[in-house]
């Protein structure tokens, strides 16, 4: 897939809408969306890793259970088969910690989730 501004090749899928952008080494289409409408989370389609644009920096698929269905989709549709992700056999210490994803728009709570 290419830019939907652009048609460059180095693309990542905003999860709030879809919207399939350049990264921020080609025109920086991805960035912008991500500042013009709040959506903050986006995967690369090179090697499937999760930004988080608000805080700058990659998401752990692995350990952000909400992250699980989207990349196990984007997996399936990349390598034909589905990933080996960590299962949850009991509910998390005390002491832990609470991340808060906004995968939709800005103010959007249906979206939000916590792990």
């Amino acid at each position: 897939k290419t830019c939907e501004a652009c048609g460059a090749g180095e693309t990542w899928v905003c999860l709030g809408c879809h919207a399939i952008l350049c990264s921020r080494y080609q025109q920086g289409h991805a960035v912008a969306h991500a500042r013009e409408t709040g959506h903050q989370i986006a995967v690369s389609l090179s090697d499937l890793s999760f930004w988080d644009f608000g805080q700058d920096a990659y998401l752990d698929v692995f350990a952000i259970r909400q992250l699980h269905d989207a990349y196990t989709a984007l997996h399936e549709a990349k390598f034909g088969s589905k990933p080996a992700l960590p299962t949850r056999s009991a509910e998390p210490s005390a002491g832990g910690v609470t991340l808060t994803l906004e995968l939709g728009g800005a103010g959007d709570d249906s979206d939000e989730a916590k792990t």
